[in-house]
């Protein structure tokens, strides 16, 4: 029962991707608390939804990170 190879690029673009996501999270909420402590509504909204996306992003990169890593494993014990 063949799983099909996973790519050694596909791995690589998963953990770069989660790394660019976590940068993008913590300068969003650094920026999100500066809005908040200013005082600027609308300004903290933006960001908040901005950082609640980033975050869901963030999630489905390693679920699918841990996800190509199980198939890979199970291909290495065939």
């Amino acid at each position: 029962m063949g799983v099909g190879v996973i790519p050694r690029w596909l791995l690589f673009s998963l953990v770069a991707t989660g790394c660019v996501l976590l940068v993008a999270l913590a300068v969003v909420a650094a920026v999100y608390a500066i809005m908040v402590a200013a005082q600027d509504a609308g300004g903290a909204r933006v960001l908040g939804w901005a950082a609640v996306t980033l975050l869901l992003l963030l999630l489905t990169d390693l679920t699918l990170l841990v996800g190509a890593l199980a198939l890979r494993e199970l291909e290495r014990e065939e």
